[in-house]
C-alpha cells in the first residue's frame, strides 16, 4: 500500500505529514522531549526521546531509509508509544521536565490479561456494535483523574491491515498508562493511487479505471481518541493540518504538568511511503 503518495491533499498526503511535522517542532518548547517511531506492518524508533529536535527533523526527512514490512499495523504502533514513553518516564524523566514522542510503531506484544478479565466481566449490550462495547468497556476498566506525562499525536491515512493487535487493543494500553492520543484522519473520501502503486510497475496519471481508491478510516481513529481521552480531527488539506500541528506545538509543554511526552507517528512499509500513521495532536475537535 501506498496511499500516502495519494494527491488528494497537496503536494501528496505525506508531504504534506512531513511539512506539519516540521511546523510541529518549529513551535514546540525546547524543553519539549520529542521521539520518533516509524511504521506500516511492522515498527522502529527512528529517534528516542529527545530535545534535540533537529535529529527528528533528520528523520522525518529520511523516512524513506527507513525498511519495514508493508501493511498498516495501528495497534501495535499504539503498543510501542506506550511501551517507549513508559521506560522513558519511569527510568529517565527527571522531574519537572517535559517530553515529547513521536512513534512510528513497537514490536508486538499481548495486551495485559487484567484488560480480558474486566472485558469479561464487563456487562454486554447486544444492541451495541462491539468496537462500541469494547470502547465503553475500556472506559470503565481504567479511570485517569489527569493525562499522565505522555501524548500520543498519530495521524493515519488508512485502515489496520497488518499487525498482532487491533486498534482498540493498543487504544487500551494507552488508556491504562492515562496517555491521550490524538488523532487525525487523514485525506479525502476520493483520495485515489494508480493501481501500479501496489505493485506491478508505477503508472502515474492513469486512467481512472486504473486507480485505486484510497479513503482514510476516520471511524477507528474517533474510537481510539474516546477511548484514551484525546481528540479526534479530520484534514483535508495541507492547511489545515498545518494549522493543528501548528497549534499543538504552541500548546504542549507550556502548561505546568500537562505533557512531557508526545509520539509522534510516520507511515513505512518495506522502505515505501504508504500508508499508515503520521502525527496527530489537534487543538479543535474539527478542522475545516
Amino acid at each position: 500500500s501506498r496511499s500516502m503518495q495519494a494527491e488528494d491533499v497537496e503536494p501528496t498526503r505525506l508531504g504534506a505529514a512531513q511539512e506539519a511535522v516540521r511546523t510541529f517542532l518549529d513551535q514546540a518548547p525546547d524543553r519539549l522531549r520529542v521521539g520518533l517511531v516509524v511504521f506500516a506492518g511492522e515498527t522502529q524508533v527512528a529517534t528516542p526521546p529527545t530535545r534535540d529536535h533537529d535529529l527528528v527533523r533528520t528523520a522525518v526527512d529520511e523516512i524513506d531509509t527507513f525498511l519495514v514490512f508493508g501493511g498498516t499495523a495501528i495497534g501495535d504502533a499504539l503498543e510501542t508509544a506506550v511501551d517507549v514513553g513508559k521506560r522513558v518516564t519511569e527510568d529517565e524523566l527527571p522531574e519537572g521536565e517535559e517530553i515529547a514522542l513521536a512513534d512510528l510503531g513497537a514490536p508486538a506484544t499481548r495486551v495485559p490479561s487484567a484488560i480480558f478479565a474486566r472485558l469479561e466481566s464487563a456487562p454486554a449490550d447486544s444492541s451495541l456494535a462491539p468496537e462500541t462495547r469494547a470502547r465503553r468497556s475500556f472506559a470503565q476498566a481504567t479511570s485517569c483523574d489527569e493525562p499522565g506525562p505522555v501524548s500520543i499525536l498519530f495521524l493515519s491515512d488508512g485502515a489496520q491491515t497488518r499487525g498482532i493487535l487491533q486498534p482498540l487493543e493498543g487504544a487500551a494500553l494507552a488508556r491504562e498508562a492515562c496517555f491521550p492520543v490524538f488523532t487525525v484522519a487523514l485525506g479525502t473520501p476520493n483520495g485515489t493511487i494508480p493501481r501500479g502503486a501496489f505493485g506491478g510497475g508505477f503508472n502515474p496519471g492513469g486512467s481512472d479505471s486504473q486507480r485505486i481508491p484510497v479513503p482514510p478510516d476516520p471511524e477507528t481513529l474517533r474510537q481510539i481518541a474516546e477511548t484514551t481521552g484525546g481528540e479526534f480531527s479530520e484534514a483535508r488539506t495541507a492547511d489545515a493540518l498545518e494549522k493543528a500541528y501548528n497549534n499543538l506545538g504552541s500548546r504542549l509543554g507550556r502548561e505546568p504538568g500537562e505533557t512531557e511526552i508526545t509520539f509522534l507517528f510516520v507511515a513505512l512499509a518495506a522502505g515505501l511511503l504508504v500508508a499508515a500513521g503520521v502525527l496527530g495532536v489537534f487543538v479543535a475537535p474539527r478542522l475545516p
